[in-house]
């Protein structure tokens, strides 16, 4: 454990709320307060006063004065000092007050630093209505002109206290509170210094930036992200140790139950680690006991508590460390407290029961040694070492002790969140944990024996295959391949164990039931969502549901609000809502004051705001069950109460698959196809519905005085008038999913309406028709459907909303999959579905489309989303399917972030897009207002596809496909036996040098990326565009008719007079065709090829057509990694397929092509393809709209030459190709003078182009800068030399509304775009059958 910190100690006494600074801070700047004397007790002891009750300071400027050094000068409102400027006067309309500072502290950058009120005597800071006008308290006001007014922090001075609070806005706040009397004794000092080094004003004013109070708390709030990472990875080792000592205590029944109900397991040993973090939230904050006089705390705390628990086990540990695995106790402890919780204690007065399903201890008897509920518990005898070891992951971070009370309920979600995904399994072998999984973060079993098994070279790759590891050592690798048994093995393995799973490297025997990642846990991470990402998406996406209720809402209007999270995780969204609409709900009691209820004396009116609206107006969806209860507990955390019972959400949040359902017209026809009509089956089916919807209103209107008994009990109820409608409804999507073709769905679904029809009405339907429906919901790849209006009926009842049923808003992070994910991590056919339930949907989007249009489709009319994304989500497929869709449906984009880096740790970029169904009156883009956003989330009216213009028809060819390696003359090759060398072709033309003639240099993307002189490394047998032979038999050419030489130029045989050269001609060439080329021809199933077999499969004649007649052209490779390969090459030589060749002036291309306007057009329509490096033709360059006449422009033409020469010059001098040219050109480390030249020619070419186009505006602010680029965690980020974003944005609309003009001029004139079609061959007698 960590030696005495003194940090420690002073805020231990001023009993930290929320997140003020961190200790761990205050010790990287090396802060300590400064020990106190007793002439620093004197001199406080004058400023005051002894008696209590009354003000404690006699004067409070003086004491801030005298003790802490402020000066009138830098504080506004102080005796001396400026008057408080109107700015920072907020007025509360609801209420008609105003709320203003007494003091308020400069901040030596601007502004201000802080806000100060000085309250009157008798002021009770946390007395609702201590202050006339508004019932809030005087913390609570404080706290809103703060938040208000952009000022982070304030200082409150009651009677008895001062009070730091730091409130930055959208965030949670936090506060300390020094007990102003306990100053001037012996006892406080560590408290008075503490209060000086955070509030002196050397360290609000001169001390160093990074050292000032602001810079101090902001960082104390950046370090919780990292917290929140640490303990998350304590925590999943927590839940290994926690399954080690319940086996080791209970070995046969935790085997038993591996093997046969395994997730049961997982989801006992997963809830006793919410549990015990509910009891840390809960006592740190001193919600538990219900009572809270000292007694009541002295017999909870010495009985009952977790952390006196933890303290005690640590004293044991130290007594008695080689004996605590022998000691027993504190389980049983545990397991009583979780009882007690559950039902509280006899006299309902001590410890109030919660309720609920997470502290019943019949959910899962086998943590407390039963089959079965019945008879008396029998707890395992799990150890006290493995109990203390458990709670220090809990407790101890870093050696210092973790305070709960500092903790965001979002972030002890995100904690618990990473703990899922996993499963319990056992091995049939010795097994090892390694870090593996994303980024090697994730601890995965790896079977011993099978490992030994694979060839020693194979070992690595087994690894990655079967657990998802990323590459190893040298080192590691080396004694994988050595090892000859497990021993060796296991000596190999130890630098990259994992020791939460396996600590010491220890190996599970055979049979041992082992925590194992999930293959999706191992693909996906898990990242912090920090209320400063909720709490924006949260407030923009309730702007509109506020904005219709307006300012003069009553509390009935706030409440009949509905927000749903359609894939909540932990809820952090639905957290950060539930905040929101209870601060809307005070304003409305203000508004309204007899409106207002009693407030109960465990809670203030912020907190009952917050029950009342988990209550009425949160909704969410989550696949994973454990998901829903873990938001379940950030629900009850941030409504929790002294004396109240969990908080009922049970009706609201709900498991199932958001983007898998039906509608009630779907069901009520029995078919998934919309257009068809009810059956009989929908009036049996709306009347079970309607009474369903009236027993949930009766659950929302008693969930404030009922139990969570007897509101279960009447949801069971709720449940029972539903299964009807969720039976029929499954059953359909069972008959969909049951094939992947439209004939044997529809006959499956004709067998299950036939069911439903002979049944329903039967006393015994449910067992007859439930087997149909649960083949979907049960068994390998089980699916739960949710089908949103059964489950939600009085949101989508349009009589109860009047008129307009669908929820106010929506909010969420959805997750992000590609088309390969999907089909991998679920059901087969669900991409199908997806497409189906989404008309016209591409396969190829992002399941984020997805869920943005269900979104869509569940808010009401005048309701908004506000959804993380990809950033992929206004490009491509998934443009097309998700937000083209919606604004073709009705929807307008009201709010968008094209680059969001997620605050905290995580590498990783995304969108946030907010859209309202129906108008947006001042469209939001990057935090700049514009008129319109289109679906490409930039400024413009395209929402459509970008179209191929005509103009660029057939500009760009691809080289020649030989489909043959044989023709070639390759060192490299000919060493594996599939062609001849270069020295056989230099002999083979020194002895006949005619033969040079069908010998052409060949020339492919890898000579133009890697050769420093872009030349071809290989030759190639050109007999492309030559017939076979002369037959002596035939009729003379020139008696022959035009259609008669066309059919021998088909068949490659010409009569003996034909004028020029065939292959025959050349016989040492067609003898090595012959013997490589043909025999491959023979094994195509390819008819032409093969009887063609001396010909290139596609020679593209028109493509050496084109360029016959000059000397140099642009070609670039196909896959190049980097964008500005475009290079000048001669044109007397083949490319092969990997070479695209553009037509035009030469230098002019180069200036366009490499210059960044283009990067910007390519990187954005290429991003979302499946191969990210290829550069697509169709997308990439024929929708691409050149400067008019750009041909003629000389500055173009000269500053290609000019680029293009001097990268030649650079090239051949370093010896390097085009690829290690660009890596040193966006390097931000390279200084060489000739980099540095190159860097100033691009961007001259640069502002060369924007100029061509007239856009001298953005020509005159195009300055390229590094950026650091997105990597994995653990490795260097590379940086890049590129146009910031904002340019390329603008470049990108520009570029964007230009397609859109030119593709109008072109149909105007009847141009279009010509397919690219077959470009092989041109008009010269040769067939192109294939």
């Amino acid at each position: 454990m960590a030696g005495f910190d003194p940090n420690e100690e002073w805020l231990g006494h001023v009993q930290p709320v929320g997140l003020v600074v961190a200790p761990v801070v205050l010790k990287a700047y090396e802060l300590v307060p400064e020990q106190q004397t007793r002439s620093d007790t004197e001199a406080i002891k004058s400023h005051l006063s002894l008696k209590d009750p009354g003000p404690a300071l006699l004067d409070a400027w003086a004491f801030f004065a005298d003790i802490l050094g402020w000066r009138p000068s830098r504080v506004a409102g102080s005796p001396g000092g400026a008057p408080i400027p109107d700015d920072l006067v907020l007025r509360i309309e609801e209420s008609d007050i105003e709320i203003a500072p007494h003091w308020a502290v400069a901040d030596p950058k601007g502004g201000w630093q802080m806000l100060v009120r000085v309250e009157a005597a008798g002021v009770d800071p946390d007395g609702r209505g201590a202050l006339e006008g508004w019932e809030a308290t005087p913390h609570q006001r404080l706290e809103r002109l703060c938040k208000d007014r952009g000022v982070r922090t304030g200082i409150l001075v009651t009677d008895s206290e001062l009070r730091l609070i730091h409130a930055p806005r959208g965030e949670t706040s936090g506060w300390l509170r020094f007990p102003l009397r306990s100053l001037g004794e012996v006892g406080g000092r560590p408290m008075l210094g503490g209060l000086k080094l955070l509030l002196s004003s050397f360290r609000l004013h001169n001390d160093a930036p990074e050292r000032r109070l602001p810079a101090l708390l902001q960082k104390s709030r950046d370090e919780q992200a990292e917290v929140s990472t640490k303990l998350a990875a304590q925590v999943l080792g927590a839940l290994h140790e926690l399954l080690r000592g319940l086996h080791d205590a209970d070995r046969a029944r935790i085997e038993r139950l591996a093997r046969e109900r395994s997730e049961h397991v997982y989801d006992g040993l997963l809830t006793v680690l919410l549990r015990l973090v509910f009891l840390l939230y809960a006592e740190d904050r001193e919600l538990i006991p219900s009572r809270t006089d000292a007694e009541a705390r002295r017999l909870y705390d010495q009985g009952y508590g977790v952390r006196t628990l933890h303290a005690r086990l640590v004293e044991d540990r130290a007594r008695h460390e080689l004996t605590m695995h022998l000691r027993r106790g504190a389980w049983s402890r545990l397991l009583t407290l979780f009882r007690l919780v559950h039902q509280g204690d006899p006299s309902r007065d001590w410890i109030r029961g919660r309720g609920g399903k997470l502290f019943d201890p019949g959910a899962f008897p086998f943590l407390q040694g039963q089959d079965e509920t019945e008879g008396s518990p029998r707890p395992a005898e799990v150890s006290d070492e493995c109990v203390a070891k458990v709670l220090d992951r809990l407790l101890v971070l870093g050696g210092d002790k973790l305070s709960y009370r500092t903790l965001d309920v979002e972030q002890i979600g995100s904690v618990y969140e990473t703990v899922m995904g996993f499963t319990v399994e056992t091995m049939d072998g010795p097994a090892l944990a390694i870090r593996a999984g994303k980024n090697d973060k994730t601890p995965v079993f790896v079977n011993l024996n099978k490992l030994l098994a694979e060839k020693p070279n194979e070992r690595t790759k087994f690894l990655n295959k079967e657990a998802d590891r990323g590459k190893v050592t040298d080192k590691v690798g080396k004694a994988l391949k050595e090892a000859g048994t497990i021993e060796e093995l296991v000596a190999a393995l130890t630098p990259i164990v994992d020791e939460r799973a396996s600590p010491g490297a220890a190996v599970a025997a055979p049979g041992m039931p082992l925590l194992q990642p999930t293959d999706e846990r191992r693909r996906t991470g898990s990242h912090y969502t920090p209320r400063s990402l909720t709490a924006p998406i949260v407030q923009h996406a309730l702007e509109p549901a506020f904005e219709r209720i307006g300012p003069d809402a009553t509390p009935e209007d706030v409440l009949s609000l509905k927000i749903c999270d359609p894939a909540m995780g932990s809820g952090a969204f639905l957290v950060e809502a539930c905040r929101a609409l209870g601060d809307r709900l005070v304003l409305a009691w203000a508004r309204w004051p007899q409106t207002r209820p009693v407030i109960p004396p465990d809670e203030d009116e912020p907190l009952h705001a917050r029950r009342l609206v988990a209550q009425h107006c949160l909704y969410g969806v989550d696949r994973n069950s454990r998901a829903v209860d873990l938001a379940k507990l950030s629900l009850w955390l941030a409504t929790l109460a002294r004396d109240h019972e969990f908080t009922f959400v049970d009706h609201a949040l709900k498991c199932g698959d958001s983007l898998v359902g039906l509608t009630r017209d779907q069901i009520a026809a029995t078919h998934w196809d919309t257009t068809k009509q009810p059956t009989f089956v929908g009036k049996l089916v709306s009347d079970h519905l309607q009474e369903a919807e009236r027993l949930r209103f009766e659950i929302q209107k008693r969930a404030e005085w009922a139990s969570a008994a007897e509101l279960g009990a009447q949801l069971r109820i709720v449940d029972a008038r539903l299964d009807m409608a969720r039976l029929v409804g499954d059953g359909v999507l069972a008959a969909f999913f049951s094939a992947g073709k439209s004939k044997p769905r529809i006959a499956a679904l004709v067998d299950f309406q036939k069911i439903v029809q002979t049944n329903i009405t039967a006393p015994d339907w449910f067992d007859r028709i439930v087997a149909h429906s649960r083949s979907l919901t049960t068994g390998k790849g089980a699916l739960q459907p949710f089908h949103w209006e059964v489950e939600f009926p009085e949101v989508f009842d349009a009589k109860a909303r009047a008129g307009n049923p669908g929820f106010d808003a929506i909010v969420g992070n959805p997750p992000f999959a590609g088309k390969n994910t999907i089909i991998a991590g679920n059901r087969d056919h669900y991409l199908p579905w997806l497409q189906t339930m989404h008309a016209g949907a591409h396969g190829n989007a992002d399941l984020v489309a997805h869920f943005f249009l269900r979104a869509f489709h569940l808010l009401r009319q005048g309701g908004s989303f506000g959804l993380i994304a990809t950033n992929t989500i206004g490009q491509g497929d998934t443009r097309a399917s998700g937000l083209t869709k919606i604004i073709s449906e009705g929807g307008v984009i009201s709010r968008a972030i094209r680059r969001l880096k997620w605050p905290g740790e995580a590498a990783v970029v995304v969108s946030v897009v907010h859209v309202v169904k129906g108008e947006a009156l001042s469209p939001n883009l990057d935090g700049r207002s514009v008129r319109r956003i289109s679906a490409y989330l930039v400024a413009g009216e395209l929402d459509e596809a970008a179209e191929r213009l005509a103009a660029n028809s057939r500009r760009v060819l691809i080289g020649s496909y030989p489909l043959g390696v044989g023709f070639l003359f390759d060192d490299r090759e000919a060493q594996n036996g599939l062609c001849e060398s270069t020295p056989v072709m230099e002999s083979l033309i020194e002895a006949n040098p005619r033969i040079a003639e069908s010998i052409r240099p060949y020339i492919g993307g890898n000579d133009l990326t890697t050769n420093p002189k872009q030349e071809p490394s290989r030759f190639i047998i050109d007999f492309r565009d030559i017939p076979l032979k002369r037959d002596s038999t035939l009729t003379n050419w020139h008696l022959l008719n035009e259609e008669q030489r066309k059919a021998h130029l088909r068949t490659g045989v010409v009569p003996e007079d034909y004028p020029d050269r065939v292959s025959a001609d050349y016989p040492e060439l067609l003898r090595i065709v012959e013997t490589y080329v043909r025999p491959e021809r023979e094994k195509q199933g390819d008819k032409a090829a093969k009887r063609k077999w001396w010909k290139f499969k596609r020679p593209n004649n028109y493509l050496y057509y084109c360029i016959n007649n000059v000397e140099t052209v642009v070609a670039r490779s196909l896959t190049s990694a980097h964008f500005p390969t475009f290079s000048c090459v001669s044109t007397k030589q083949i490319f092969d397929q990997t070479a695209l060749v553009f037509l035009g002036p030469a230098y002019h291309n180069i200036a366009v092509l490499c210059s960044r306007v283009h990067e910007t057009w390519v990187n954005f329509f290429a991003g979302t393809l499946e191969d990210r490096g290829r550069y697509n033709i169709e997308d990439c360059f024929e929708t691409y709209a050149f400067p008019k006449v750009y041909e003629s422009d000389p500055a173009l033409g000269q500053s290609g030459e000019a680029y293009s020469a001097f990268r030649s010059q650079l090239m051949i001098a370093r010896n390097e190709g085009l690829t290690k040219t660009y890596n040193r050109f966006h390097a931000y480390g390279e200084n060489g003078v000739d980099v540095g030249r190159l860097r100033e020619l691009h961007h001259a070419m640069d502002v060369s182009v924007l100029r061509a186009y007239g856009w001298d505006d953005l020509a005159n602010r195009a300055e390229p800068e590094f950026t650091e680029q997105e990597a994995d965690e653990g490795k260097t980020p590379k940086t890049r030399l590129d146009w910031p974003s904002d340019l390329k944005d603008e470049v990108l609309a520009r570029l964007l509304a230009l397609n859109a003009e030119r593709a109008a001029e072109e149909r105007a004139l009847g141009m279009t775009s010509a397919d690219r079609g077959d470009d092989d061959e041109i008009d010269d007698g040769e067939d192109s059958d294939a």
